[in-house]
């Protein structure tokens, strides 16, 4: 990229980008600018500069980037002129450029000479170029010359006006096309022809950079389409696999023996589409209620893959030991093996007998549940917890054992 001289103005061209078929008020994608020195610009209408004839160049905010008054040059707007006490008359001219439309007005100097100007727009860019005559120069030479030479002047004066729109256009044709290639691009349509590539002057670098800017857009658009369609893949993929996980899990039922009954509920909501958190309740023999409550560190794809692996564990242990301590230390031992991510369970193991009420509850590190007492009372079990599964094997868990008695209640959650 060309280095900016130091103290240089540079007026800067901006569009936004859009993708194809968007409506031209739908959120841009991306931003093309195009910068283009003021001193280029000066040097462009520098040639029409003389004692009769006054080139202008305002910015879209009205700003005269171009002016014969190096005082007026980049200090004052067309307002602020027309304003000044010897700028009676130039009330057109800022509706001219205010309204971006073409105009031709008389007006005087502040001597009381008379002056003509035209107005005309650059295109859509905003930008307005205008051209001062002064009727003077021509009287002057009337003042010498006879009739002959006022018929001339008069038609200096019609070729100069004539030449001052013609220079005008030719400044203007080339921003005008990359005007409108600029706007095709930013409604998305990036096969749009791109003229003046060719060109050796400041015209083609920015057409060029247009070409440049266009291609890498391109590019970018497609990478984001193709990373859109993988991540509604993956959504996708994580949907079904909440259904799966959700689908391993027990729904509530009731367990009846003799003159007891028993309710088990439980209720999961990960906090992403699958997570750790798991339970597990059956009856493994007539009577007997084996139950198991954890959560998995992490989250998501990996915490589920390895809830399903200490789900099945602890089942598989569960239908071998009828304690839970033995289970626990079973599963500790099973889960521990190649486990090279180093994931962890904290797991809440018990066992009921549904006709008597005793039960018996370990834990592998997680949180004690809490007893409900028919009268209303809420009391944490004092369970002494083991290690989680999954660190290194543990040999042995604390038991807990008591008597569940008619119209109490167990509650319990995961650790996180």
């Amino acid at each position: 990229m060309p280095t900016r001289p130091p103290g240089a103005y540079f007026t800067t061209f901006n569009l936004p980008l859009r993708r194809p078929g968007e409506a031209s008020g739908a959120p841009a994608v991306g931003m093309v600018s195009l910068d283009v020195p003021v001193e280029r610009l000066a040097q462009l209408v520098a040639g029409l500069d003389s004692a009769g004839l006054q080139p202008m160049l305002f910015s879209p905010g009205g700003l005269a980037v171009v002016h014969p008054d190096p005082r007026v040059r980049m200090q004052q707007d067309v307002s602020s002129l027309a304003a000044a006490p010897d700028g009676a008359g130039l009330a057109p001219l800022v509706h001219a450029i205010a309204a971006r439309q073409t105009a031709t007005f008389s007006h005087a100097d502040a001597r009381g000479d008379p002056l003509a100007t035209v107005v005309m727009p650059v295109g859509d860019s905003g930008w307005s170029f205008a051209l001062t005559v002064s009727e003077r120069w021509f009287v002057h030479r009337l003042d010498r010359i006879a009739l002959g030479v006022a018929l001339a002047a008069l038609l200096a004066l019609l070729f100069a006006l004539w030449l001052a729109r013609r220079y005008a256009r030719a400044f203007a044709e080339p921003i005008e096309r990359l005007t409108d290639s600029a706007h095709h691009f930013s409604q998305g349509d990036f096969d749009y022809p791109l003229a003046d590539v060719q060109r050796e002057d400041e015209v083609g670098v920015m057409a060029r950079a247009f070409d440049a800017a266009r291609g890498s857009i391109k590019q970018q658009l497609h990478e984001i389409g193709r990373m859109a369609g993988a991540r509604q893949k993956l959504e996708s993929e994580l949907s079904i696999a909440r259904d799966i996980q959700q689908s391993m899990l027990p729904a509530a039922r009731a367990f009846d023996t003799a003159h007891m009954h028993v309710e088990a509920h439980a209720l999961l909501e990960p906090a992403s589409e699958v997570g750790g958190d798991f339970y597990q309740f059956s009856e493994l023999e007539p009577g007997v209620l084996w139950f198991a409550i954890g959560d998995v560190s992490d989250k998501g794809i990996p915490a589920a893959l390895f809830m399903a692996r200490t789900l099945t564990v602890l089942e598989q242990q569960a239908r071998r030991h009828g304690s839970p301590d033995r289970i626990l230390a079973a599963a500790s031992l099973r889960l521990t093996e190649n486990n090279e991510t180093c994931m962890f369970a904290t797991v809440l193991c018990g066992r009921l007998e549904v006709a008597s009420g005793r039960f018996a509850l370990a834990s592998a590190g997680h949180d004690p549940p809490l007893l409900l007492h028919p009268d209303g009372r809420a009391e944490l079990l004092s369970l002494e917890g083991g290690a989680p599964l999954g660190f290194e094997p543990a040999a042995a868990f604390p038991l807990y054992e008591g008597v569940l008695g008619a119209g109490s209640t167990w509650s319990a959650t995961p650790t996180g």
